[in-house]
């Protein structure tokens, strides 16, 4: 989902969002930000591919090993 549709959602009073507060400034019309402290969102990342249409080569084994190891090291 798109920032700008939940931005919308919420302004259509459907309810919360959390997102930067660069995307919320200045507030859209009948919206109240809040400012939430001490909160360590984590964002998961993978890749997901098809077997039948992956892409063999060494920069992509190298990429996916790259984030395996900082998977682990996190």
């Amino acid at each position: 989902m798109s920032l700008k549709a939940l931005q919308s959602m919420v302004e259509s009073g459907l309810g919360i969002g959390v997102m930067p507060a660069a995307i919320v400034t200045p507030p859209p019309h009948n919206t109240l930000i809040k400012t939430i402290n001490h909160l360590n969102l984590k964002l998961p990342v993978g890749i997901a591919t098809l077997p039948e249409k992956s892409i063999p080569g060494l920069t992509l084994d190298s990429l996916t090993q790259t984030i395996r190891n900082e998977i682990k090291s996190a």
